[in-house]
């Protein structure tokens, strides 16, 4: 019999932990593996909840009002002692609690997973991120993390518990025509001959776009056709609309909202930057280098590791003229656009695919579960 594997989250919103659980119900589905999506809020994205469906996952929602309560605990717990799973596996903060305390009850191993540092962060105070340190220690076989850099800044709360490095992984796209390239440049900018820097994202103060459309006030001086497009929603939309109003910013920088076509989006431009004041290992620089896009970011998180000069530049965070230059450099040098391009996609296919990020999980899901041994082995061999 498949492994039976329930997957544990805070919520179903649009993010890197989110998107990274669809690629997994993806992966899962292909290589015949059950799986159960547990969502400790009520609200949902919809388009990630029909993803979900569409890849065969029975997604359960365990809303409730209180962190701690005590009836969404028995029931949660009933729920997975009763549900003939073989592992339970937990996302972000809420279910790194949570997910493993209920877990444990149902007598299941646990796997937690760390996705970014929360440095910064206001959504949870000191207090939850110790009780989650905690539920790790006391309830966790083991600890993973998507970036070296997230697992550098446990570590040390963790006083020494191993935790396993497997870094995230994006689709590979389907690429487009030419034809379809230049007229999707045209929709976009009116002009298909225009630069097209892009970037995708929450607008949420980690993000870094205030510095990001400082930047591009700076850029445009020198390369006035240049065009930024932020793909992305959030609480600080209207914020980063008004600035470019006030920088008379409206033809050199557009915001796009949500959509749903970002891999044709990326396709169509010509560079990706990311301006973040915090990161682990960004999934939209990946989906950006699977696209064939080379790649101006801060020093955050992991980036100073995925991002060679043969990829991309590397700037320091808070600095607008440090993003200005560097995307200034690259757009006077198409060839070695280019060539930066095509190295990044060569990377990612290798090291980042849907492929070799199952393989790792393989490993770790073996170690957990060695009477399913034989049957990720058969299905490796498969596929």
């Amino acid at each position: 019999m498949s492994p039976r594997i329930v997957q544990i989250i805070d919520n179903l919103g649009i993010g890197g932990a989110e998107k990274l659980l669809v690629l997994h119900a993806k992966q899962a589905y292909a290589y015949s593996f059950g799986m159960t999506v547990v969502v400790l809020a009520a609200d949902f994205d919809q388009t990630i909840f029909d993803e979900l469906k569409k890849n065969g996952v029975n997604t359960v929602l365990f809303p409730a009002k209180h962190l701690f309560s005590l009836n969404r605990i028995l029931h949660l717990a009933r729920f997975l002692r009763q549900g003939n799973f073989d592992l339970v596996c937990c996302h972000l903060t809420a279910s790194n609690i949570i997910g493993a305390l209920c877990g444990h009850l149902a007598g299941l191993p646990i796997v937690t997973t760390l996705h970014s540092t929360r440095r910064g962060s206001r959504r949870f105070s000191s207090v939850f991120e110790v009780l989650e340190i905690w539920s790790m220690r006391l309830f966790s076989k083991r600890i993973v993390a998507v970036a070296y850099s997230i697992a550098d800044i446990y570590q040390a709360r963790l006083r020494g518990a191993p935790i396993d490095v497997i870094p995230n992984a994006v689709s590979v796209p389907e690429e487009i025509s030419n034809f379809e390239r230049t007229r999707l440049r045209q929709e976009i900018t009116g002009d298909a001959a225009r630069p097209i820097v892009v970037s995708v994202g929450r607008l949420a103060p980690p993000k870094g776009y205030e510095d990001l459309i400082t930047a591009f006030s700076l850029l445009s001086s020198t390369h006035p056709k240049a065009l930024l497009i932020i793909v992305g929603d959030g609480r600080l939309f209207e914020k980063v609309r008004a600035q470019i109003t006030e920088m008379d910013l409206e033809k050199n920088v557009m915001l796009l909202g949500m959509r749903q076509d970002v891999p044709r989006l990326l396709a169509a431009s010509d560079l990706y930057v990311s301006s973040s004041h915090r990161e682990g290992l960004p999934l939209t620089i990946l989906e950006a280098m699977m696209a064939g896009l080379p790649v101006v970011a801060t020093s955050v998180g992991d980036v100073p590791r995925l991002i060679s000069p043969e990829i991309g530049l590397v700037v320091p965070p808070h600095q607008p003229e440090s993003i200005a230059k560097a995307i200034a450099k690259l757009l006077d040098e198409p060839a070695r656009l280019r060539q930066m391009g095509a190295a990044g996609r060569a990377l990612a296919v290798e090291q980042y695919s849907p492929q070799a990020w199952m393989e790792r999980l393989f490993n770790l899901y073996r170690q957990l579960l060695p009477e399913k041994a034989g049957e990720f082995e058969s299905e490796r061999l498969v596929h």
